[in-house]
């Protein structure tokens, strides 16, 4: 594969992190992608061979499966002993200045590269693609927070035990720092199904022990989400086969 660079589209509901282009190219500093080097940080992933790549007076010894990532200003120079192959992602945004740590070598997340190349090779634009895979570098390694695994558990764990009403999928990202994307990938990941349809499943589970508890269909509706008891009613029928005034006489089984 010759060298390639892809422009990627801008979207505006994408603050936080702003993919830019995309590349690949068989040296540490492909000319392609200069015009990034000044303003945004460029993620680096070595594929193949090895070297010494030298930042800021620095010397690191990078090998196939590792990573870096410069910030804006910051231009890596390699000592070209070995032949190299790089995958590179640009972009900027207010989160990426958690990047801004002192430049280290580290371990691609498993798969990573391969899905870059995919994407490179499909010459795919999507901006909160590559959006999502920064971000699950940046919580994989540079947050000193709590790890992004523990911080699903405590998401799972807040759809579980509050009532989140009328709160989306993009609400509760935002209440714990995620982006929606990439939570709805690494939650699925993690558990084996959707964010959405946790809480949906939730949300059911919910409303049948409060219909069960003598509340009205239409206080039921709107302690689990639903702006009309219509609209909770489809959907609890669609859900369980039956429409919560059924509860009043039958008993239904737990999903």
């Amino acid at each position: 594969m010759k060298s390639l660079v892809i422009d990627i589209d801008m979207a505006d509901d994408i603050t936080d992190i702003i993919p830019k282009a995309i590349g690949y190219d068989s040296c540490s500093v492909p000319e392609a992608y200069e015009r990034y080097l000044a303003d945004h940080y460029i993620m680096h992933i070595c594929l193949s061979g090895s070297d010494v790549l030298k930042i800021d007076g620095n010397e690191h010894t990078i090998s196939a499966g590792e990573m870096f990532v410069n910030r804006p200003g910051q231009r890596p120079f390699c000592s070209h002993k070995a032949s190299e192959c790089y995958v590179w992602v640009a972009f900027c945004g207010k989160r990426a200045q958690l990047f801004s740590e002192p430049m280290k070598i580290k371990k691609a997340p498993s798969g990573i590269a391969h899905h870059l190349m995919d994407l490179l090779e499909s010459k795919e634009k999507a901006p909160d693609i590559y959006a999502s895979i920064i971000l699950e570098v940046l919580y994989t390694f540079y947050t000193k927070t709590v790890s992004s695994h523990d911080k699903i558990s405590e998401v799972r764990n807040y759809i579980k035990d509050n009532p989140i009403g009328f709160m989306t999928v993009n609400d509760i990202a935002a209440k714990f720092g995620f982006e929606r994307s990439y939570l709805h990938r690494i939650f699925k990941q993690r558990y084996g199904i959707s964010i959405k349809q946790f809480i949906l499943d939730t949300k059911m589970i919910r409303a049948k022990a409060l219909l069960e508890n003598g509340n009205s269909v239409l206080e039921v509706a709107y302690i689990v989400g639903y702006s009309t008891e219509f609209n909770f009613s489809r959907a609890f029928k669609q859900y369980y086969g039956v429409a919560p005034s059924v509860l009043k006489t039958e008993k239904i089984d737990s999903k």
